[in-house]
């Protein structure tokens, strides 16, 4: 017989501070503020970002959102890491069938039979969907740490009028908002490293978490140079993977991309309407302040989501 899984209290809500399964048994609320159905709501933006250079294996390198059709918004030190080959992975997160329930700290991570159990379960999509055409925009990490990607859909379902692109739900991609509120939701895909020397391979990577947490700075210093107020920092939990990640208010709008963890003063995100003020001519600026992304010659396929 193998060894039993242990056992975990089946909690109704993922508190401040915890990082949980966005279809974690059992959950009906993140914090106090997110339901489980805005959160499920925010999470079918979320995209994994995958490093898979041609003839090579696929490194995962973070996370991002979709805020168009065809646009991920993610952090420019992700894009470090990664090659011009990247694909683009929606819905890589549990089942609300096999979601396991609690919390990630109610498990042991050091105990093999306790990482199962948080790990396994069945995967809405588990293979790319599009690839990225080109870098549309980027900060830099010790500025303003964000880029824009666009990105051609591949997985496509042929349609007379239309490329058909099937989703287990359609996504929302949520828009900008300059209104920070009391608690904040960052949603992103954590990238085991314990015992995992780089590169990641697919199989470090766990699905889609969402942890909500208290907003402790909304015009901080980037954590890499100790400078500037573009920056906000909150009482989540984050983890590597997780970086390039939206944060979103309580009414589901995005309102930063996470940065990673500043030890002493919290996790760290680049505030998107900062952003968008210091680069008024911007393609960000553009999508934060009146809700459109794309200039004129920018690549923009059409497509029609339809869930599967």
């Amino acid at each position: 017989m193998g060894k039993p899984q242990p056992a975990v209290s089946q909690s109704a809500v993922c508190a401040i501070g915890q990082r949980c399964h966005v279809a974690g048994k059992g959950l009906t609320r993140f914090g106090a503020k997110f339901t489980r159905d805005k959160v499920l709501e925010i999470a079918s933006s979320s995209v994994l970002l995958i490093d898979h250079p041609p003839g090579g294996s696929r490194t995962p390198a973070g996370s991002g959102t979709l805020i168009s059709d065809n646009v991920v918004l993610c952090a420019a030190h992700s894009l470090a890491s990664m090659g011009s080959h990247v694909e683009v992975l929606l819905f890589y997160e549990c089942d609300p069938g096999t979601a396991p329930p609690g919390s990630i700290f109610q498990y042991n991570m050091r105990d093999p039979a306790s990482v199962a159990a948080w790990r396994s379960c069945r995967k809405l999509r588990s293979k790319p969907q599009g690839r990225m055409l080109k870098v549309l925009e980027q900060g830099h990490p010790d500025g303003l740490d964000y880029a824009l990607l666009s990105i051609e859909w591949t997985a496509l379902v042929p349609d007379p009028k239309a490329d058909l692109v099937e989703m287990p739900r359609h996504p929302v991609a949520a828009p900008a908002s300059r209104a920070f509120t009391r608690e904040v939701l960052a949603i992103g895909h954590p990238i085991v490293t314990i015992g995992h020397p780089p590169p990641q391979t697919m199989a470090d990577v766990e699905p889609t978490q969402a942890t909500a947490g208290m907003l402790l700075q909304q015009f901080g210093p980037n954590f890499n140079t100790g400078r500037g107020t573009d920056y906000g920092y909150a009482s989540f939990s984050t983890q590597f993977g997780m970086s390039g990640g939206g944060v979103f208010n309580d009414a589901g709008r995005i309102i930063g991309v996470t940065k990673g963890v500043a030890p002493g003063k919290g996790n760290c995100f680049l505030n998107l309407a900062r952003a968008a003020d210091a680069l008024p001519t911007s393609r960000l600026a553009n999508w934060v302040n009146q809700g459109g992304v794309l200039k004129p010659g920018d690549p923009n396929q059409i497509v029609v989501f339809t869930r599967a």
